[in-house]
């Protein structure tokens, strides 16, 4: 491409990644509407390069309460150029010892996708990259997290996404992926989640979600799928009673496109 046309028709980057943050509505019947911090982000500019954001481990509270506290945390997001000129996005977030009140735990996630745009114009194939969840603690029981790690990495393009999307989600419970009026897939990269077989009405496992009670719903690695973009939150929690508020743990967002 000659220098001159640059200026007008280029390649967008965009690489996103956050360990950990939310808001908060409610403590103990109390109103509160807090914003938990993100303190470790990563984002790149239109025009790539590399951006990287470490977090030695934050507490949070409300109301005289510690909500939420993590260990070290850390965001990256990069371009790179391959032998044929292709541009790579990769983008990770990674989290060590996750705890949220009365006791939620992770010890370790890592969320990872990465975009590869070609020398044609047109989309980035986005694919998912070395993710990693083994286990969420709640109290005295340990759900296991078995991901899927297959699917969205052999899924360039949107129309393979929507259909790896449905198998995925058919094979693992009988139900199809949710969304697409608006142009969005919403999915999930689990495989299975295995409850602890003493847990009784406690804890409720439902496809890629689990209810603990007296606490709320933990959604786990779940994936929004466009033609523009792929965003993956390895932990939103959905935090009902005595706590009411969102909290996402482990996020990353990538896409790449020509322009005009």
């Amino acid at each position: 491409m000659e220098s001159k046309d640059r200026a007008v028709s280029h390649y967008a980057f965009r690489g996103n990644a956050s360990g950990a943050g939310g808001t908060l509505t409610e403590v103990k019947d109390q109103s509160v509407g807090k914003i938990i911090p993100t303190y470790a982000a990563s984002s790149l500019p239109v025009t790539g390069g590399r951006s990287r954001s470490e977090y030695p481990g934050y507490k949070y509270s409300a109301n005289g309460l510690e909500i939420f506290r993590s260990g070290p945390i850390t965001t990256h997001a990069e371009t790179m150029e391959n032998s044929a000129g292709d541009s790579i996005t990769s983008v990770s977030a990674e989290a060590f010892d996750v705890w949220v009140y009365p006791s939620f735990e992770i010890p370790y996630l890592r969320s990872h996708l990465q975009a590869q745009s070609t020398t044609v114009e047109g989309m980035a194939n986005i694919r998912l990259g070395n993710c990693v969840l083994n286990e969420i603690r709640l109290g005295s029981n340990v759900v296991k997290v078995e991901l899927d790690l297959k699917t969205f990495s052999e899924c360039d393009s949107f129309e393979e996404a929507i259909k790896g999307a449905s198998s995925h989600r058919k094979s693992a419970t009988g139900a199809p992926a949710t969304g697409g009026s608006k142009g969005v897939i919403v999915s999930d990269i689990v495989a299975k989640l295995i409850p602890p077989d003493k847990a009784g009405d406690e804890i409720t496992v439902v496809d890629n979600r689990i209810y603990w009670k007296n606490f709320g719903w933990i959604i786990v690695g779940e994936i929004l799928i466009s033609r523009q973009y792929r965003r993956l939150t390895m932990i939103r929690l959905e935090l009902g009673s005595p706590i009411k508020g969102s909290i996402g743990i482990g996020e990353t967002e990538s896409d790449g496109h020509w322009v005009p």
